[in-house]
């Protein structure tokens, strides 16, 4: 994501396309919704993706990379009602250098949220010692 998909009809646009990769109809309504002059409530966008998404029926995961650029409060409001309804079979990663400004909190009491941070992924240094270790050993 860059700052310019902080316009919801340009953010909609690229949403929609990526999710026509698992079906190729998808978000027709949405697409036409995006179109007009006012857009309708978050909540609207967001059961229109997700009613498309259940009735799809096959597993899929969505990646927001780059998330901390979204400033959008009517993104994140679109974003939260998925997050908040997602069908089972459906899965939403969130890249993002900075919390999103989202019910993390509540996500995180209800176990619906994992979170992978910077301690994380670094390597311990007994994990860097055995990695050199196994790396020279294959030379």
């Amino acid at each position: 994501m860059d700052k310019g998909d902080n316009d919801p009809k340009r953010f909609f646009t690229y949403l929609i396309a990526s999710l026509r990769t698992v079906r190729e109809d998808f978000g027709r309504e949405v697409s036409n919704l995006t179109e007009s002059p006012q857009l309708p409530s978050p909540e609207i966008i967001a059961t229109l993706l997700l009613n498309q998404l259940i009735s799809n029926g096959s597993p899929s995961i969505l990646v927001l990379d780059d998330y901390h650029v979204i400033t959008n409060d009517y993104l994140h409001r679109t974003l939260e009602f998925m997050i908040d309804n997602c069908p089972p079979l459906f899965h939403i990663i969130i890249i993002s250098r900075l919390d999103p400004p989202l019910s993390l909190a509540k996500w995180r009491v209800k176990y619906h949220l994992t979170e992978i941070r910077i301690d994380d992924l670094r390597f311990s240094d007994q994990e860097v010692d055995t990695f050199f270790l196994r790396l020279c050993s294959l030379l």
